[in-house]
């Protein structure tokens, strides 16, 4: 028995950095779906870490619902957990989106009142992603 992925996760390897990105398949995830989901993006985040190459983080969430409280408290510990790393590699995020979806409204109240570490976007073209990533890139 095959299961269709919640998430594609791939690390896009480029000459000076890497781009770690996620694109969300479904709406939502069966439990199946996300048990495989965590462990994907913890394979994909110990990758870069044992690469010790800078990298950026791009997600693509413009097929995603909205997750329960439970999976979104596991996948923010998961990304929690590798915090140093991210203080020491990641270049920057950036969240494709669509345009006033109820995802982008909520995800500008989240940023309103989260700092993060590192510079995070979030934009309506796949191009405006990497055109972040790269202006990220050229400041540090």
């Amino acid at each position: 028995m095959s299961v269709e992925p919640f998430i594609t996760v791939t690390l896009e390897e480029r000459p000076h950095y890497d781009i770690f990105y996620i694109v969300v398949n479904h709406p939502l995830p069966t439990p199946l779906q996300w048990v495989f989901t965590m462990e994907e993006v913890k394979e994909g985040l110990e990758r870069c870490k044992v690469k010790g190459k800078r990298f950026a983080f791009i997600m693509d969430v413009r097929q995603l619902g909205m997750l329960s409280l439970k999976h979104t408290k596991e996948f923010v510990h998961l990304m929690e957990s590798y915090g140093d790393m991210f203080v020491d590699l990641l270049i920057g995020s950036s969240v494709f989106s669509h345009k006033n979806s109820i995802l982008d409204m909520l995800f500008t109240i989240v940023k309103q009142f989260y700092n993060t570490k590192k510079p995070l976007k979030f934009v309506y073209t796949k191009e405006d992603t990497y055109l972040f990533i790269e202006e990220q890139y050229k400041l540090v």
